[in-house]
């Protein structure tokens, strides 16, 4: 079975020259004719010619993409995905922030989450029935610092995650790398954010950077420290049960990147030793099971399809996709050339 089976299209998202990187903009890319053969790679389809779309999402109802344009001042796109895997831009907005590196979608896909990680804020924006975005809603800043001088002499939010419905909206963490937190924020239908409580303090100069969540663990991939940490939720909070290296490696640098979950297993990528490290979630933290290559140089976003791992490698420009049916044993299927790649979206053939 080839790797691009029960795909329709893959989005690319990476750095352009605005960020010193090669890729053209965003890239749609359609898979190989069934029956091609084992090295058939992908066709590009389109290209949006737009500054650094570092990073991709989609919307889990319309053939709509919206991408995260790190630049400084910052921008947000969205753009509709014909059948032929041609692109047409929607919007084009501002983000209220500078460098903008994350996305994320309200429970109801109502609104876009912005994770701006120059100016240690978030931002929303309502999404209309045609795909187009507001202005934004809300700009909430951060304030702060951490004991690193170069990575953490402000804020830096580099995650929304949106963790449900409240009775006053939605849910959401957000990791800041440069404070050593993670703001528990909410979310009400006019698209403005509220603190839902105190903070999540890391241990100082750990650098939170993404997280997911597993039953009531949260796992916090840890930029800085080159860390795992778990937390298990407590009553209003969450306390620390865990923190382990995502990498053996001792060598410099050693920074986490791209986590994902299947709900009974974590990947974690590291960029500096190029690595995906597995591990097995139990009730009371994580068990290593494996690390292996990640197919290429500074593997950045991971992604989770179907028992595959999607890696994109930004400074060998490639993704590789690693067979995720043994966690313990990840081994590579494909690998094909995409520049300066930082994250790939994988679009379903058939949505249901």
């Amino acid at each position: 079975m080839s790797v691009f089976d029960r795909l329709d299209r893959l989005v690319i998202g990476g750095y352009t020259a605005e960020l010193d990187g090669d890729a053209p903009g965003l890239v749609v890319l359609s898979p190989p004719e069934p029956g091609a053969g084992p090295g058939a790679r992908p066709d590009v389809t389109d290209v949006a010619r737009i500054a650094a779309p570092s990073y991709v999402i989609a919307h889990p109802a319309e053939p709509w993409v919206f991408s995260a344009g790190e630049t400084a001042p910052a921008a947000v796109h969205s753009f509709a995905v014909d059948d032929a895997g041609r692109l047409t831009a929607l919007s084009a907005l501002p983000t209220g922030g500078d460098f903008a590196c994350h996305l994320a979608l309200s429970t109801d896909a109502g609104h876009l989450l912005v994770s701006n990680y120059g100016s240690g804020s978030v931002s929303s924006f309502a999404i209309g029935d045609d795909g187009t975005l507001s202005g934004p809603l809300d700009v909430l800043r951060f304030t702060g610092t951490g004991p690193d001088p170069d990575r953490q002499e402000g804020p830096h939010a580099h995650q929304v995650l949106v963790t449900g419905r409240g009775p006053a909206g939605d849910e959401l963490l957000v990791c800041d790398l440069g404070t050593d937190r993670i703001h528990r924020l909410g979310l009400d239908a006019a698209g403005r954010f509220h603190r839902a409580g105190g903070p999540i303090e890391l241990p100082a100069g750990t650098g939170p950077r993404h997280a997911v969540i597993v039953a009531d663990l949260l796992l916090v991939a840890c930029e800085l420290s080159s860390e795992l940490w778990v937390g298990r939720r407590t009553g209003d909070g969450w306390e620390q049960v865990q923190l382990v290296a995502t990498t053996a490696s001792t060598s410099n640098p050693r920074q986490p990147s791209g986590i994902v979950t299947d709900g009974r297993t974590v990947a974690v990528a590291t960029r500096g030793p190029d690595t995906i490290t597995t591990f097995a979630i139990g009730p009371d933290g994580v068990r290593r099971l494996a690390e292996v290559p990640s197919g290429g140089a500074w593997p950045r976003a991971i992604e989770l399809r179907d028992r595959q791992l999607w890696v994109a490698n930004q400074n060998d420009g490639n993704v590789t996709v690693l067979d995720f049916a043994e966690p313990a044993d990840p081994r590579p299927l494909a690998t094909f050339a995409a520049a300066s790649a930082t994250c790939v979206l994988l679009l379903p053939a058939d949505p249901t």
